[in-house]
């Protein structure tokens, strides 16, 4: 039901199924991701800690926390979950969201080499994702290493064929002020959700 985007009959299979087994974590998780996904974020947060009260040693409840402190800008324990997430990890894919997403937050938080290692190792999973290269160059450009932002970006050119109108939204993210780069981030943390 998640996945076919009925948040509403998702919380409701999966209270049932709480109502059946009020232990089983991984029920509370997919219902956190419905309440995210209907904007209930109090409802999410509860469920997530529910989740994760339950079964510390399970991604989602830890992907779900760290997005949900994100959003509130409580980047340090967002970071925290994040890494834990991405010791539970399901795939490649997963890990390489988490690792974009730990970048985004790494940016937020000011820690921009970390960023930089971070969206290093989503592209690493997934040389495609443009949410993490414009990461990465607004940290590297953050950091004053405007060559390696366009190495990074150049890199992503060539194993994707990228056209003009890309490259020149590359030269522009150089340009952005605080506010604008602020506004990327968030954009790029929307795209993840979306995910």
């Amino acid at each position: 039901l998640l996945k076919e985007a009925d948040y509403g009959e998702a919380v409701k299979s999966y209270t049932h199924s709480i109502a059946l087994d009020p232990k089983n974590y991984d029920a509370y998780a997919g219902r956190g991701w419905a309440y995210y996904a209907q904007e209930n974020y109090e409802g999410a947060k509860a469920d997530f800690e529910r989740s994760y009260d339950l079964q510390k040693a399970f991604y989602s409840p830890n992907a779900g926390l760290a997005f949900i402190y994100t959003r509130s800008n409580e980047h340090d324990q967002s970071i925290t979950m994040l890494t834990d997430a991405l010791t539970y990890r399901r795939s490649a894919q997963s890990a390489a969201m988490l690792y974009m997403a730990l970048g985004f937050a790494n940016i937020k938080n000011q820690d921009l080499y970390s960023a930089i290692i971070a969206f290093g190792n989503s592209l690493a999973l997934d040389p495609h994702s443009l949410s993490a290269v414009v990461g990465q160059v607004i940290a590297y450009s953050e950091v004053g290493d405007i060559q390696r932002a366009d190495e990074a970006f150049q890199k992503v050119i060539a194993a994707q064929g990228i056209d003009s109108t890309l490259e020149r939204l590359f030269y522009s993210c150089l340009k952005l002020t605080a506010k604008e780069k602020d506004d990327v981030i968030t954009c790029g943390m929307k795209l993840i959700e979306d995910i």
